[in-house]
């Protein structure tokens, strides 16, 4: 099963080797990949021509035009694929003058995803920016933005995404010295976490027997190893440390699932040269989240005290209120915060960090 996260991550990947070889000549002429294919159906979520999410493969080929070819895949290298099945479409598409080849997926026999992947040529920027103001000027501001230097892969990546419900759209691109420029555009669904299939998030383990802020075993200035070793769980580099950035912060996502009450969390670490600093659980919330984030506040002051620092602002400009608890020592910190803004989901971080003087 796919996180959200694993989604992310496998668009690029997967655009960078698409676009290893380019594209055949098509022999009657490009097919435009027009944005009006994507739209948001009456019930908010993301859909692909009249593609519904959960049909099966027959049904989703009988009602695609294109000639679609099944792609091997080899679960020797890719374990994590098992009873994942894609086709890609002969034929060639293009937007605003790049070209792109078509990509559904299927899990457990039911299509999931629908992508297209671009091999760019030198105008790649100019392609990208015109392509994410024409999906702002459609669907509004991205949910969120991202711009990530891969240093020792001398590569960079951009990346924007609107979630509506359950799906997510998400334009990604990837340049570099030693690879092509590369894109995906593409919806998905974000799988919906099973209880019996996420990691509790254990907020008993915040806070040492010494009064240290911290992570389980995981002390402060412990190397990337070392981590690794006294975690059980499967974590993946993100490199999302900017380029030229003095303080070398690499960060690390756990490609398991966690949940607390219910909320589904998404479990990272930072790393400043190469020393453990921060540890964090970031959730995604659901309608209820000011009585969880409530019940939240109430467990956390149960095991640890009355929190040292308690506030809430708001920002009527932008329409964002956050509350913040704060439990200190001279050298570490537990906080646990709460975003929300208009028309977004709101969105909480519960976290301990070293505090860097």
């Amino acid at each position: 099963m796919k996180n959200w996260q694993a989604f992310w991550v496998s668009l690029l990947v997967s655009a960078n080797v698409l676009s290893g070889t380019g594209y055949a000549e098509p022999i009657h002429g490009e097919i435009p990949a027009s944005l009006d294919s994507f739209y948001i159906t009456e019930d908010g979520r993301w859909q692909y021509e009249n593609l519904s999410w959960g049909n099966v493969e027959d049904e989703t080929l009988d009602q695609l035009p294109y000639k679609m070819t099944k792609q091997e895949i080899d679960l020797e290298m890719n374990p994590n694929a098992t009873g994942y099945a894609f086709y890609t479409a002969e034929e060639v598409f293009s937007l605003e003058g790049q070209r792109a080849q078509l990509r559904i997926e299927f899990d457990g026999g039911r299509l999931t995803e629908v992508r297209f992947n671009f091999h760019l040529d030198d105008s790649y920027e100019e392609w990208y920016t015109t392509v994410t103001e024409e999906l702002a000027q459609r669907y509004g501001e991205p949910d969120e933005i991202y711009e990530n230097t891969f240093e020792s892969q001398e590569m960079e990546s951009w990346g924007c995404r609107w979630d509506r419900k359950d799906t997510t759209m998400q334009l990604n691109m990837m340049a570099g010295e030693s690879i092509h420029p590369s894109a995906v555009l593409g919806i998905a669904q974000i799988p919906q976490m099973q209880a019996d299939e996420a990691i509790p998030v254990p907020l008993n383990q915040l806070r040492t027997k010494e009064g240290v802020y911290q992570f389980a075993s995981c002390d402060w200035g412990i190397s990337v190893e070392q981590v690794f070793e006294k975690l059980p769980y499967t974590m993946e580099e993100l490199l999302m440390s900017e380029d030229g950035n003095p303080e070398g912060l690499d960060y690390y996502i756990a490609q398991d699932t966690f949940s607390l009450d219910g909320q589904p969390a998404e479990f990272r670490l930072e790393f400043s040269k190469g020393k453990l600093r921060e540890v964090r659980f970031t959730f995604e919330l659901d309608e209820s989240y000011e009585k969880w984030y409530g019940t939240q506040v109430q467990e956390l002051t149960k095991l640890y005290g009355k929190p040292d620092r308690q506030t809430v602002t708001t920002q009527d400009t932008m329409g964002t209120t956050n509350w913040n608890c704060a439990w200190d020592t001279e050298e570490t910190s537990l906080q646990f915060f709460l975003l929300t803004q208009a028309s977004k989901e709101a969105t909480a971080v519960l976290g301990v960090a070293e505090i860097v003087r």
